[in-house]
């Protein structure tokens, strides 16, 4: 079995790892949305409770949070720098696209 710090070398584990970034990103995302969606509620004490959790309940740890989304968003980009430069690298050549099947095809956009 390969080890974690081998793994993340590899392009497979490179893809594996931007995905779970990916994940985490768009977990992130859906737990703000549903705060947020709270605004929509006529009465405006979720909203409230959920702004005070954020802000007094937590304390310095929502800074810590903030630090770890922007990290996590950091290594989702870079890692996606990279793997787009070694699949460029890996096929310098891109694929043939037919434009057309000429004759009397009856090829459509939607068949494409």
């Amino acid at each position: 079995m390969m080890r974690f710090s081998m793994s993340t070398y590899s392009s497979l584990g490179k893809k594996i790892f931007m995905g779970f970034t990916g994940l985490l990103l768009c977990g992130f995302i859906v737990i703000h949305l549903l705060g947020n969606l709270t605004l929509l509620i006529s009465d405006k004490d979720p909203f409230n409770k959920y702004s005070h959790f954020l802000t007094v309940e937590l304390g310095n740890i929502i800074y810590v949070a903030e630090f770890i989304l922007a990290a996590v968003f950091l290594v989702h980009f870079i890692y996606a720098i990279v793997v787009t430069i070694n699949n460029w690298r890996a096929r310098p050549q891109s694929y043939a696209v037919v434009k057309n099947a000429k004759h009397t095809s009856k090829k459509s956009i939607a068949s494409s």
